[in-house]
């Protein structure tokens, strides 16, 4: 038996009431209150908040039985048993609809009450522990599936890498390969080979390989486990490879780019690696399209009367680090609009929608204050705050 249990009797007859009241006290039950109407239990349920609600389903007033034990199940998750004198199917089809624990016909004896209170109280127990366990499993399986969607998302980020670092490979492959065939067809032609010999043949060889060798590094760095896990980002390693596998696209080898970004102090900012170079990546490739935009018939040939630059500058202190990527020579925003608030052609596949999608859904994910600055003509700054976690101010090279 529930020794002690609280039951809260709605009874509008006040003799059948006090009989109910006796017997419960004589079953070891505590009556805390007593209501006649519907509007009354339901207020004294908020203010006693008892294990139990003995409820006669015709009470007088503009709240019936029903609509009560409907209130106080939604509101407080109270049981409640009806007690009823009528057993008519229309009286039983509306109180069904409320989902009560269990029925009492009057008149009723102690063992009739006693068994339908123990059996309400023990159904309640187990449906509340289910619920909690239910709640347990939908949160678990929610926070799996946010994982393992996290995961895939991560994995594709990290194949995407792959297949462009190893589509820039193959193009630095195919070049040196080309420069060295041209030195075997040419080996017995004295004057061809003093021209390969010359300077420039001999530098592209030598930056040839020496990419190769930064994209293996790369691809080496992709593959470690935190390379897509939010940690402690250094933001002079992220922007020197984004600027690295930005120069190394050959649609951007006509754009120069000088890398001031102070590797001492070293700033560390929490973020995914992976996600920190696609931000970078999408600021250049924005810029390279309002470049593109401005000079339209530009190439590697082109004459102009000033060439465009990236300057890519920054610092900080122990609370804030800004990362600086100025074009010179023309307003990009006066070309083209926000990328953050440019309405993108979501069915477009062009460079330029690509970009500002990227950079919003980016700068919408990660801690980053981003803010575009135009200089009167001078050019355009791009202003990346993040919040600082760490400063390392002496770095040592081995």
């Amino acid at each position: 038996m529930t020794k002690g249990i609280s039951i809260l009797v709605v009874e509008d007859e006040t003799i059948v009431a006090l009989e109910i009241e006796s017997r419960l006290t004589k079953l070891g039950y505590r009556v805390v209150s007593t209501a006649t109407s519907g509007e009354e239990a339901v207020e004294k349920a908020e203010h006693y908040k008892p294990g139990l609600v003995l409820m006669d389903i015709n009470l007088e007033g503009d709240m019936d039985g029903t609509e009560a034990a409907e209130a106080i199940r939604d509101k407080y998750n109270i049981p409640v048993i009806y007690l009823t004198a009528y057993s008519d199917d229309e009286t039983l089809k509306r109180a069904k609809i409320t989902e009560p624990f269990a029925y009492i016909l009057k008149p009723f004896g102690e063992r009739d009450l006693y068994t339908a209170i123990e059996t309400a109280l023990y159904r309640h127990k187990v449906e509340t522990e289910l619920e909690l366990h239910r709640n347990h499993l939908e949160k678990l399986v929610e926070s799996r599936n946010s994982e393992l969607k996290l995961l895939l998302r991560q994995q594709t980020e990290v194949s995407d890498r792959y297949n462009a670092c190893s589509v820039l490979l193959r193009n630095h492959i195919s070049s040196t390969e080309n420069l060295i065939r041209g030195i075997r067809e040419n080996r017995d032609d004295c004057g061809a080979l003093k021209e390969i010999a010359s300077g420039k043949v001999i530098d592209n060889v030598g930056r040839g390989i020496g990419n190769i060798s930064e994209i293996f590094s790369l691809l080496q760095k992709i593959s470690r486990p935190g390379y897509i896990r939010e940690t402690e980002v250094d933001l002079y390693e992220q922007v020197r490879n984004s600027v690295l596998l930005f120069t190394m696209e050959g649609r951007n080898a006509w754009i120069r780019v000088e890398n001031d970004f102070p590797d001492s102090p070293r700033f560390f900012v929490k973020g995914v690696r992976l996600d920190m170079q696609s931000l970078f990546l999408s600021v250049l490739n924005f810029i390279r399209e309002g470049i593109l935009k401005h000079y339209e018939d530009i190439t590697e040939e082109s004459e102009v009367e000033a060439e465009p630059y990236i300057l890519i500058t920054g610092g900080g202190s122990d609370e804030t680090v800004n990362v600086r990527i100025f074009c010179s020579g023309i307003n990009i925003s006066s070309e083209k609009t926000d990328p953050l608030t440019e309405p993108v052609n979501e069915v477009s596949h062009s460079v330029s929608d690509i970009s500002c999608y990227s950079l919003r859904e980016l700068v919408g994910k990660m801690n980053v204050n981003f803010r575009i600055d135009d200089s009167d003509g001078a050019g355009t700054a791009f202003n990346l705050n993040f919040s600082c976690l760490g400063v390392l101010k002496e770095v040592v090279y081995e």
